[in-house]
């Protein structure tokens, strides 16, 4: 997911001019300029999350316990994919949080793959808290196997 980044906040909570055009760039230009190649950057810090690159398919994993699996919608256009959930944790009605470490409420992550996937031939499971996306790569994507004609 990208997020533009925005200009840095005086000390009174008002935000300074930028000074360049460059301070909108995205976390992505910043690091492809830093590392000199493409860089995949995941924004998952509350979702652990897996990219398997398999040789037909991406599969995607993502750590979501307690998730109302009713409520997931998962999207996919060329190499981008959509993920959207809620979470639901049973209230405790006779007490207050001391610690409140559970996430709660709605999740919308969005990720990038290194290629295109065929969105209508994906599938999703979720299984003790892990719900994995598999993506097919689109057919074209595919090695392909030529043969040989064998000639005099």
């Amino acid at each position: 997911m990208d997020t533009v980044l925005t200009p840095p906040q005086s000390s009174n909570g008002h935000k300074r001019s930028p000074q360049t055009a460059d301070s909108q760039a995205t976390r992505r230009d910043i690091l492809e300029e830093l590392f000199a190649e493409p860089v995949s950057v995941q924004e998952s810090a509350m979702i652990p999350t897996n990219l398997i690159d398999g040789w037909a398919s991406y599969y995607l994993q993502l750590s979501l316990p307690a998730l109302d699996v009713k409520s997931v919608s998962i999207q996919s256009v060329a190499r981008r994919v959509l993920v959207r959930g809620r979470y639901t944790v049973p209230v405790v009605e006779d007490g207050s949080y001391t610690r409140q470490g559970i996430p709660a409420g709605t999740v919308c992550e969005t990720f990038e793959l290194p290629g295109e996937v065929d969105g209508d031939k994906a599938t999703a499971r979720y299984d003790r808290g892990i719900l994995t996306i598999e993506m097919p790569r689109v057919d074209y994507l595919k090695p392909a196997t030529v043969p040989v004609e064998v000639v005099g």
